[in-house]
């Protein structure tokens, strides 16, 4: 359709504008599944008003043609049965029910410490189902783990079996935590094979070629500072129970943001068991008992500082416990930021970072459209932790 108005044909422009789309879906210029650009692009396109294109798109939607969620935006339906005429007189067979396939590891009764991955992938996982279902589409969720474990060549055959159940494009959920480090060489190779698309969803960006879309919880380290800071702290405790990857790119950042705020290198303060805590088995022991041990610790040394960074909400809970105990209150006496916003952090008026789970539903399914579009670039998206700010924090000149 020409971008000009015509003033000769006798149709409706919204009705051309609804014509041309269905022509451009029957073509394959968007393939069902597939995201159409924003309002505002179409109006351009077509040099009309972004009244005259809802209109148009109202009918489609209404049909089924199209789909439309509040933060994906509109899709042309996988279920769309838009019938063609060939030559012969025949219609088009209708296209193939598109299946998203997630591929998680979980074993049902972990709990504690991978609580918030947990929830992290329940959520996400719940998000994908709902966005997809209401394009259409279908769902199939395979859990590699068994009772026997998880196998070396786990991943490899829960895609496998995805496929096989008819899945049209995959997304892993978690690939560290889950089906562990060796796993991301077989994901990459997957992915070069591209016999589906493949979309990795991951607390933290991992190298290779796999899309993905994760949230950068190393930055918390880096936030929580400022935030701290910014309520008028001169010194922050970072409180670490050991000396994970994950554990030591939060204090990284922590670091920079030192540097960033001109501050002296005194200004921060890493307390962890391995250096600190001298009662027996407290390595082995819960996130939550090692802060508890090592505020109490703190405390009886007098070394509790006004500025605590928990660098999960599990340790928050356990220096919160110890403070409790002594008489002391967070909010009041000192100021306290977790990361994860775990489900009781709300109840304990936790400030906490939560990733944006939601939102790496939304990104994950436009990521898989690019890949479908055998995009090249922009195959990564980083989303930004959200600070929920509660009484744990607040700023000094507000006590009375």
């Amino acid at each position: 359709m020409p971008r000009s108005k015509s003033t000769t044909d006798p149709l409706p422009v919204y009705k051309r504008i609804e014509n041309d789309i269905r022509v451009k879906i029957r073509r394959g210029t968007w393939s069902a599944g597939a995201l159409l650009p924003s309002r505002n692009t179409l109006a351009s396109d077509y040099n009309v008003s972004v009244g005259t294109v809802e209109r148009a798109i109202s009918k489609l939607l209404a049909e089924g043609t199209l789909q439309a969620t509040d933060r994906s935006g509109t899709f042309v339906s996988l279920s769309a049965n838009l019938e063609t005429s060939s030559s012969a007189g025949q219609a088009a067979p209708k296209p193939r029910k598109e299946v998203l396939g997630i591929a998680i590891a979980f074993q049902e009764a972990t709990f504690g410490v991978s609580d918030s991955l947990f929830l992290w992938s329940r959520t996400i996982t719940t998000s994908l189902e709902r966005t997809f279902v209401a394009r259409g589409g279908g769902v199939r969720v395979c859990n590699a783990y068994h009772p026997e474990g998880l196998s070396r060549n786990a991943l490899r055959e829960t895609i496998d079996q995805l496929i096989a159940e008819g899945a049209t494009a995959i997304v892993v959920e978690n690939i560290h935590d889950g089906f562990g480090e060796r796993s991301i060489s077989d994901l990459d190779a997957l992915v070069k094979d591209g016999s589906v698309p493949i979309v990795c969803t991951v607390p933290r960006e991992f190298h290779g070629s796999v899309p993905q879309v994760y949230c950068n919880l190393a930055q918390t380290g880096f936030l929580a500072v400022e935030h701290l800071m910014s309520l008028g702290e001169q010194h922050v405790t970072v409180i670490a129970p050991d000396n994970r990857d994950w554990i030591e790119e939060r204090i990284a950042g922590a670091r920079r943001a030192i540097q960033y705020l001109e501050l002296p290198h005194s200004a921060l303060d890493v307390v962890n068991a391995g250096a600190h805590l001298t009662l027996q088995g407290a390595v082995g022991a819960h996130f939550t008992d090692i802060a508890y041990d090592l505020t109490k610790q703190m405390i009886a040394d007098g070394r509790l500082t006004n500025g605590i960074f928990a660098v999960n909400d599990a340790v928050a809970y356990g220096v919160l416990k110890a403070a409790k105990e002594a008489g002391l209150q967070a909010g009041r006496d000192f100021s306290l930021v977790g990361v994860d916003d775990a489900p009781l952090s709300q109840v304990h008026g936790l400030t906490s970072f939560r990733p944006p789970m939601e939102d790496v539903a939304a990104e994950t399914m436009h990521l898989l459209e690019r890949v479908k579009q055998n995009a090249k670039s922009d195959l990564r998206v980083n989303l930004r932790p959200q600070l929920l700010v509660r009484a744990s924090s607040r700023r000094l000149d507000s006590k009375e």
